[in-house]
Formats: structure tokens, C-alpha cells, sequence
């Protein structure tokens, strides 16, 4: 018997191994149909699907033998390995130096017949082989041959895959991670800008108030910038944190809400102008399956958009309107100034605004309509904005039953 000698890049075969996570799983129904698939076409008792480690050949599958490894010293598939292109064709093992005397010849499974196929990455590694086994002497026909080297492909695509699908759970979890980390990160920041805005702003406040007469009018300009500055950065901490808290929103449990119910308390809690009207057009008893919560932030988040942006004196309306289609269709429509339909998209990017051209209010932070977007596309759905015929705007997203 004469051993197996090492490839030359068996260190970098190795490691391309044990890349792929596979030594030691648990038996898997696609390796099972190959080897026995390949046991079929070849008309032999034995199947294998071996790979080659250090000091073992395993098996990830094995048809017609009970043992899972044996030692690499006693392999035929480690002489497999050593010509990644070729088949190893051994039509009697018993005729072979290479085998006379070996363990797995002379006692189970008798190998006495052995054609292996190398199992080759996209590098170019052998791993191991998919090979056929008697316990006697034959040859494979040309159509066995080439069957037996597509199934060894199809075994190569398996572990590729199988790769990949652990390398993308791998970042998946990464990006988890970060983004649990980030999110943390951005909320405690936020929390803590909160109360120093807070004594800034009450500190403006008393000077302006209390002090008003002592300060000169430059001086008084001054504190009224700081007073609007203070009040811009605390909605957009507010702003900040609501973003960050959208994700959280997603984890909830779908159940059935009323629209007509969840649109009368939001407009409720709202502080509505004088003369400013919220209508809703739909079934009164309307019920849709969806996160409650996750759809409660978007209707708030629309409407307080709408009254927030609607600078006419007297004569603010939103309308509403629930279109019961696959999937449901939701309108926000407004009498406002409108969107440009050139910032029609943009007005979903995080901190973008429409700017003093399209909207006076100093305290617009541009955060609302971006967790508007991550929350309905989080359910499924799409948002985006329309003209209407009144000159205002009219948001329109849809959703998917969960």
C-alpha cells in the first residue's frame, strides 16, 4: 500500500474546506439523492461523498456503508484529490500498488472497484470526491462517466451555496448588530440633547420676556435667533428619536383596526388651526389586518404634515381617503402649497426640507416623511406623492394586510 502523498497547496485546500462549515453536519436530503442517484446510474452498492481532511477522510453522505470517516492514510479518495481535472478510475484495487494491503481493501467495505470524481471549488481546490465503490472488478460505460462528473458539479454548487447562505446570515447578524448599536447610540444622544435645548430655549425666553427693555436691539435679535435655533434642534432630536424608534414599531404584532376609529383619535391629539378640517371617506366600520402601531405613526406623521405645512389664513382641509383594493390604498390630500414634482421623492430622504421657497415653518426637520417611508415599505407597502387638483399635495401609500 503506498499513502496518499499531500497536493502541494494543501495548506490553502484546507482552509477552502473548512470554509464551507460542512465537516461534521448532520446527513442533508440533496447530498442523500446525489450519492444514492449516483449509486443508481453506476450500478454499485456503494456511494460516497467524501471530503478529505487532515487526518480523515468524511463522508456528508454515504449510500450502501455504515462508517462516516476512516483515516486518510487509507483513502482512495486523498488519491483522488492529487488531480483536480481527472476522473481516478481503479477498475481493481487488488491489481494496484496503491492499494494492495490497505484496510478498506482487504476487510469492509472491499473496495475492490473504486471511480471517483474530484469535487472542485470555483478556486480550483479538490475537496474531496463523489465516488462509486464495488467489491468487485468493472468498468463505467462513457454516459456513467460523464453522469458520474455533472452530479460531482451539482455537489460543488451545493456547498457554494450552502456557503453563501452562511456568509449572508453572518452579515445579517453583523448588520443587526451595528445597527442595534447605532440605534442605541443615536437615541441616548439625543436623549441627552434634549434638556440642555430645553434650559437654552427657557434661558432665551426669560430674556426676551423679562428683559426685553434692557437689551439693545441687536442684542434682542441675537436672543431671538437663539430662541428659533434652540426650538429647530429640538425637533430634530425629536425627530431623531422617532426615526430611530420606527424599527421597534415594526416588531409589533399585526392585529384588526378600525381606520375611521385610529383617524378620529390621532386628529383628536392634534392641534388643529381654527377653521381647519380633517375629513375621512371610507366604510365607517373599515377594518384592516396590519401593525396598529406602525400605522398609527404614519397617519400622525401625514397629518401633522399637512396642517403643519398649510399656511392658508382660513380654510385648511385634509382629506383622507381608504380605497379598498389588493393591497389597500391610502390618500392624504391636502389644500396647501404643494410639492414641486421635481422634490416629490426627495421628501422622503432623512432631514431633507423643502426650504423657506415651499414652507415657512423654522421648526421642520425633514424626519417625519422619512419614518413615514420606512415604516410602510417595513409593511410591505409603497409611498409616494401626488398633485391634486386643489394645488396641494396628496400622500399616497399602500398596504398589505400582514
Amino acid at each position: 500500500m503506498l499513502p496518499p502523498p499531500l497536493p502541494g497547496n494543501e495548506t490553502s485546500r484546507l482552509a477552502a474546506l473548512r470554509s464551507y462549515a460542512i465537516l461534521d453536519t448532520l446527513p442533508e436530503q440533496d447530498y442523500d439523492d446525489i450519492a444514492r442517484f449516483a449509486a443508481k446510474i453506476c450500478g454499485t452498492p456503494i456511494a460516497l461523498i467524501s471530503l478529505v481532511d487532515k487526518q480523515r477522510q468524511w463522508f456528508k453522505s454515504r449510500y450502501g456503508l455504515t462508517t462516516s470517516e476512516t483515516p486518510r492514510e487509507h483513502s482512495y479518495c486523498a488519491h483522488n484529490i492529487l488531480d483536480p481535472d481527472e476522473l481516478m478510475v481503479v477498475p481493481d484495487a487488488r491489481k494496484d500498488e496503491r492499494f494492495v494491503g490497505n484496510p478498506l481493501l482487504e476487510g469492509d467495505p472491499q473496495a475492490v472497484f473504486y471511480t471517483g470524481a474530484p469535487l472542485v471549488d470555483e478556486h480550483g481546490y479538490a475537496l474531496g470526491s463523489l465516488c462509486v465503490i464495488d467489491n468487485k472488478p468493472r468498468e463505467l460505460d462513457k454516459d456513467q462517466l460523464t453522469s458520474l462528473k455533472s452530479l460531482s458539479r451539482q455537489i460543488t454548487r451545493l456547498l457554494e451555496l450552502r456557503r453563501r447562505e452562511e456568509e449572508t446570515q453572518a452579515l445579517n447578524e453583523q448588520l443587526k448588530t451595528a445597527y442595534a448599536n447605532l440605534e442605541e447610540f443615536t437615541s441616548i444622544v439625543a436623549h441627552d440633547l434634549r434638556a440642555p435645548l430645553r434650559n437654552i430655549k427657557q434661558f432665551a425666553h426669560i430674556l426676551r420676556e423679562e428683559h426685553a427693555e434692557d437689551l439693545p436691539q441687536d442684542a434682542a435679535d441675537v436672543v431671538e435667533m437663539i430662541s428659533d435655533c434652540s426650538t429647530s434642534a429640538h425637533a430634530l432630536v425629536q425627530g431623531v428619536l422617532g426615526y430611530s424608534r420606527a424599527l421597534h414599531t415594526l416588531k409589533e404584532n399585526a392585529t384588526s383596526v378600525g381606520f375611521q376609529d385610529l383617524l378620529l383619535q390621532i386628529v383628536g391629539g392634534l392641534d388643529l388651526p381654527d377653521d381647519f378640517s380633517i375629513n375621512y371617506h371610507g366604510l365607517p366600520d373599515y377594518q384592516v389586518h396590519t401593525n396598529q402601531l406602525a400605522l398609527n405613526q404614519i397617519m400622525r406623521n401625514l397629518l401633522s404634515n399637512a396642517v403643519h405645512h398649510n399656511h392658508r389664513a382660513a380654510g385648511g382641509a385634509v382629506e383622507v381617503h381608504v380605497h379598498e383594493e389588493d393591497p389597500v390604498r391610502v390618500t392624504v390630500s391636502d389644500n396647501g402649497p404643494g410639492i414641486p414634482a421635481h422634490l416629490r421623492e426627495a421628501v422622503f430622504h432623512r432631514f431633507q426640507t423643502l426650504g423657506p421657497t415651499h414652507s415657512a415653518s423654522r421648526d421642520s426637520t425633514g424626519v417625519g416623511l422619512a419614518i413615514v417611508h420606512k415604516l410602510v415599505n417595513g409593511l410591505g407597502g409603497d409611498v409616494w406623492v401626488e398633485g391634486n387638483p386643489t394645488g396641494g399635495a396628496t400622500f399616497a401609500f399602500t398596504l398589505s394586510p400582514r
